[in-house]
């Protein structure tokens, strides 16, 4: 087996082995190379979540997440550590976190649901905090560090694509801050990220819950099909309004609105009117 087919077998394999562990499996089965072997095909996403089942997925990702990873720290010491039993199993517990916060803090931008977008943005700055605590784990840096010098002076090897991972992997903990000699300066470093990651949150809850919308004139919606036009607002003569539509800064009507249609005009009017909504 060559090298490119070794790594993405035992990326696939680790990844799959954290997927199981968090969902249930199934019985399909993905064909890789060598063709002997098998792996379980990961569910697509379940959109089912709550406003009060949300907190509790959050806490069982961090601690999941948190596990697989000081797992690494305990079952691998300095002097053995590889790219396969580090950067790998690493790989699979932070694609799996990536891809459950994903699903968690997105319904903060498409729900109708006022409390499930108040517990999605919630979610999304715990997940936030438990991301710099996954990246200022200085244990799991070592590892890290010590196969990227292994890879570059001594065990020369990979392909390009695992030497680009086992880069971005320590890339990372070096932007978090462990690039930072102090300890003083360390806790100085996540107290500031934690406070952004708090006012992006917030920020986010307040755009989102700012519908807003622009008057348009009926021939700037040229290019728009007369479904989509019939369900706006008609403005009233009464108002001032005649003639003109009201375009809601919803994520269906504002996309729709800013692909098809044909005023270039028409469409930076909107742009500028939605990205000033929030006064």
């Amino acid at each position: 087996m060559t090298s490119i087919h070794r790594h993405s077998w035992l990326r696939n394999a680790a990844l799959a082995g954290l997927l199981l562990a968090c969902q249930p499996a199934t019985t399909a089965v993905l064909h890789t190379r060598p063709s002997d072997r098998k792996l379980p095909i990961a569910r697509p996403m379940v959109w089912n979540d709550t406003s009060s089942s949300i907190p509790k997925a959050v806490d069982i990702l961090c601690e999941t997440t948190t596990e697989a990873m000081e797992k690494i720290t305990r079952n691998v010491k300095t002097d053995d550590a590889t790219f396969e039993n580090v950067a790998i199993p690493l790989e699979a517990a932070y694609t799996y976190f990536l891809e459950t916060k994903l699903r968690l803090t997105f319904y903060a931008y498409i729900s109708a649901d006022e409390e499930l977008r108040d517990a999605s943005s919630a979610a999304a700055s715990k997940l936030e905090s438990c991301e710099v605590d996954f990246n200022m784990m200085e244990d799991l840096f070592k590892l890290v560090d010590t196969v990227y010098s292994r890879t570059k002076e001594s065990e020369p090897g990979l392909d390009e694509e695992d030497e680009k991972l086992l880069r971005v992997q320590r890339d990372k903990f070096l932007d978090n801050g462990l690039g930072l000699q102090s300890n003083t300066e360390r806790h100085k470093f996540k107290e500031l990220s934690g406070r952004i990651s708090d006012l992006v949150a917030e920020f986010t809850k307040n755009y989102n819950n700012v519908v807003g919308g622009v008057w348009l004139m009926r021939e700037e919606f040229e290019g728009l099909p007369d479904e989509f036009i019939s369900k706006l607002d008609m403005g009233k003569e009464e108002d001032g309004k005649k003639g003109q539509l009201w375009l809601p800064f919803t994520r269906s009507e504002s996309r729709q609105f800013k692909e098809y249609a044909l005023n270039g005009e028409a469409r930076m009017k909107a742009y500028v009117a939605e990205t000033n909504k929030v006064q």
